[in-house]
C-alpha cells in the first residue's frame, strides 16, 4: 500500500501562486454568494432529511448520448442542471454550489489504495447567458472543470478568503460513481450476509443533490435539512432539476426558452395565488393611512424595541416632519434621499416623504462613494434625510442645491397645519404614477 506521506510529498511540490491564480480567474467578480436559505453561522451539523426519484431508462440513456456527443461527464451535465435550476430558484444569472471531487492526483502510483484525507468541496461557478444553446453552456462549463482540475487540491478556506465572501454557495452536487465490489457485498460469511448499504453524513449545508447510476437508471437524491426546508419544498426542488436535465437532452434549446417551473406550478403561481380579478383599496398611501389613524387611533402602529407608538402617535411625528420637508420645497414629482438605519425614525421618515407627494430614494452610507455620489446627481434631491452619525461621509457628496437634514439633531417644524395629500397621478406616492411603478418605484 502507497504510503500517505507520498500524497503530502506531493502536495508540497505544487504551484500555490498557479493554483490560486487558476480559482482568482474563475471566480473574478463574483459579487455575492448563491444562497438558497439565509445565512446562519450558528448552523451546526445535521443528518438530513431525503427525498428520491429515479429518472426513467430513456431518459437515463438519453443522457448518456447526450454527454458523449459533447464529451463532457454526466458530472457536468447534472452541474448544468442544477446551475439552471438555481438560477430558477434565486433570480440570478450568476450562480455558484459547491460539488465534491476525490482529491486523489492521478499521477501519484497506487493513489487509488492509498489512506488518508483527500475529499473536497470545491466551488462551482456557470454563468448563465440565457442566449446561449445548452449545447454551448455544456462545452463551457467542462473547459472550466478540465482547467481546475490541476487545482483541485485548494482549500475551501482558502478560495473564500481569496474572494472576501464568507460563504460562497449553500448547495451541493455530488454525482456518486466511486466502484463498489457488488459480488463481494453479495457474499456471506457463514450465517451474515450484506442485503443492503447506506450512508448518512450530518450536514450544514440546507440542500445537497447527488446522481447515483443504478444499471441503465439514474437516481436523483436530495438530503435536505428539515430546519431549513420541508419534504413539499425539496419535492419541488427536484422535480424542477428533473424538468431541466430532460431539456438538456436537446443541446441546441436556448437557455431563455427551457421551463423549469412545472405547468401545475406555473398556474398556481399565475391563477391560484395572483388572481386576476382582486380588487385593492382605492386611494393613495397618506389617505388610506389617515383613514387607518381615524378608526383606530389609540391602537399600535409601530414596535421598536421598548418603544411603542399607536397610530395617531406616528401620525403626528410624519405630519410634523411633513411640514418641515414643505418648507424646504419638498412636494410632487421630487425625490427624497434616505439614509436612515432600521428604526421607528425610518418609519417616520418614509411616512413623512410620502405625506409631502415626493418619493423616496433609500440611500445605504456602505455603498462606494462613487455610486452613491451617482444615485444624489441622478435624482438632485432636494434633501437628504439621514444622521448625525453619516452627515460627515454623505455631506461632501450631496450636489449644489441639496440641503441635508440631520433627524437626530434640533430642527425648526414649520406652522403648516397640515402636510398635503398628493391625490393626483403624478405623485411618485400614486399607485397609478410612473414614480411609483416605474425607475423610482423599484427602489421603494
Amino acid at each position: 500500500m502507497t504510503p500517505y506521506r507520498d500524497y503530502l510529498v506531493w502536495l508540497a511540490r505544487q504551484d500555490r501562486t498557479a493554483a490560486m491564480s487558476a480559482w482568482a480567474r474563475v471566480l473574478e467578480g463574483l459579487a455575492e454568494p448563491t444562497l438558497l436559505a439565509p445565512a446562519d453561522p450558528a448552523r451546526r451539523p445535521v443528518v438530513p432529511e431525503r427525498v428520491s426519484r429515479e429518472l426513467p431508462a430513456e431518459l437515463a440513456t438519453a443522457l448518456r448520448e447526450r454527454a458523449r456527443e459533447h464529451n463532457v461527464t454526466l458530472n457536468t451535465l447534472l452541474g448544468l442542471a442544477w446551475a439552471i435550476t438555481l438560477g430558477g430558484l434565486t433570480g440570478r444569472d450568476d450562480v455558484v454550489f459547491g460539488t465534491t471531487v476525490s482529491g486523489r492526483p492521478a499521477e501519484i502510483p497506487g493513489i487509488e489504495s492509498m489512506v488518508g484525507l483527500f475529499i473536497n468541496t470545491l466551488p462551482v461557478r456557470v454563468r448563465l447567458d440565457p442566449g446561449a444553446t445548452l449545447g454551448a453552456l455544456l462545452t463551457r462549463l467542462q473547459d472550466q472543470q478540465s482547467e481546475l482540475m490541476a487545482h483541485q487540491h485548494v482549500g475551501l478556506t482558502d478560495i473564500r478568503e481569496m474572494t472576501g465572501l464568507a460563504e460562497l454557495f449553500d448547495t451541493i452536487v455530488v454525482f456518486e460513481n466511486y466502484p463498489v465490489d457488488t459480488g463481494a457485498l453479495e457474499r456471506s460469511v457463514g450465517d451474515l450476509a450484506v442485503t443492503s448499504g447506506e450512508g448518512r453524513d450530518a450536514t450544514h449545508y440546507p440542500m445537497g443533490i447527488t446522481v447515483i447510476p443504478s444499471g441503465d437508471r439514474l437516481l436523483v437524491r436530495a438530503d435536505y435539512r428539515a430546519d431549513v426546508f420541508d419534504a413539499a419544498t425539496a419535492e419541488l426542488m427536484v422535480g424542477r432539476l428533473l424538468r431541466v436535465l430532460e431539456a438538456t437532452t436537446r443541446p441546441d434549446t436556448v437557455l431563455s426558452s427551457v421551463e423549469v417551473v412545472e405547468p401545475g406550478e406555473r398556474v398556481r403561481m399565475l391563477s391560484e395565488w395572483n388572481p386576476v380579478g382582486y380588487a385593492g383599496p382605492v386611494g393613495v398611501l397618506p389617505e388610506l393611512f389617515e383613514a387607518r389613524v381615524a378608526r383606530t387611533p389609540d391602537a399600535v402602529a409601530v414596535v421598536w424595541g421598548q418603544e411603542s407608538v399607536s397610530y395617531a402617535g406616528l401620525n403626528a411625528r410624519a405630519n410634523r416632519l411633513a411640514r418641515y420637508l414643505i418648507a424646504q420645497g419638498v412636494g410632487p414629482e421630487q425625490i427624497v434621499a434616505l439614509a436612515v438605519p432600521r428604526s421607528l425614525q425610518a418609519v417616520v421618515a418614509q411616512l413623512a416623504v410620502v405625506k409631502t407627494g415626493a418619493g423616496y430614494l433609500p440611500v445605504d452610507p456602505d455603498y462606494p462613494a462613487e455610486r452613491i455620489t451617482h444615485m444624489f446627481h441622478d435624482t438632485r434631491p432636494p434633501v437628504l434625510l439621514t444622521t448625525t452619525e453619516n452627515t460627515p461621509v454623505l455631506g461632501p457628496l450631496l450636489p449644489p442645491g441639496s440641503r441635508l437634514v440631520a433627524l437626530d439633531a434640533p430642527s425648526t417644524p414649520t406652522p403648516r397645519p397640515h402636510p398635503a395629500s398628493p391625490a393626483h397621478p403624478a405623485s411618485p406616492a400614486h399607485p397609478g404614477s410612473p414614480g411609483s411603478w416605474g425607475r423610482w418605484g423599484r427602489g421603494m
